[in-house]
């Protein structure tokens, strides 16, 4: 994990930075990085890591694209997401027309650092809601998190949760059983149907039994 196995001590530093630069990222980013820092800090590396690879998978970012050159562009941007039609557009505006000084971001301190990663990652988890057509709450990024899910597994979950009405965010209260009989039934036939979409040579008793044996997964 290297940077990310430390970053408690330089998280409030982060949010500093972070609430410093509202004007030039907007107000969607910035809530969005402002609730992944407050994510309990062994959780917000693999959510950055688990995003920026969902974001790859559904060409949000390109293969070279990195969260943290495109977080500190945002900072140094005259323009912010609001000024564009969409999330795609703003990003393709900062890869294009944003140049950075490299080497002075190599020397970032590590607040600074950890800030530019996650305004990166909040902008591309915003092109990712947009792709998807959906809101994703910080909730299901850090379940997912917890699952150790692949980003196959992540999107598919979001498209069949969208799909049957489900709030993803509700997705972390199925996993630790914290709600009703009925709801539960409706969050297990749509992670079977997730499942069943991911893997359609397993049979319904194996997808059955993968379904189960999610909640097993938790911090292994």
């Amino acid at each position: 994990m290297g940077f990310f196995s430390g970053i408690g001590s330089f998280i409030s530093g982060a949010v500093s930075v972070v609430a410093s630069v509202i004007g030039s990222i907007g107000s969607a980013v910035a809530c969005f990085a402002t609730n992944l820092l407050k994510v309990s800090a062994p959780y917000i590396g693999p959510i950055i890591e688990a995003i920026t690879l969902v974001g790859k998978l559904l060409d949000v970012l390109n293969s070279n694209d990195d969260v943290e050159e495109l977080g500190n562009k945002a900072i140094q941007a005259d323009k912010k997401p609001e000024d564009f039609d969409s999330i795609s557009e703003y990003i393709d505006y900062l890869r294009n027309d944003i140049t950075i000084d490299k080497d002075k971001l190599k020397s970032s301190d590590k607040s600074t650092e950890l800030a530019n990663k996650v305004i990166g990652t909040s902008i591309t988890a915003k092109g990712i809601e947009e792709k998807l057509d959906t809101n994703i709450a910080m909730e299901f990024w850090k379940e997912v998190i917890k699952q150790k899910l692949k980003e196959t597994e992540i999107v598919k979950t979001i498209e069949v949760y969208k799909k049957n009405n489900l709030n993803n965010a509700d997705y972390e209260k199925y996993m630790i059983g914290d709600m009703n009989l009925e709801d539960r039934k409706k969050h297990s036939r749509s992670l079977i149907e997730t499942y069943s979409e991911l893997e359609p040579s397993l049979s319904k008793d194996e997808i059955e039994d993968k379904v189960m044996n999610l909640k097993y997964r938790i911090d292994e």
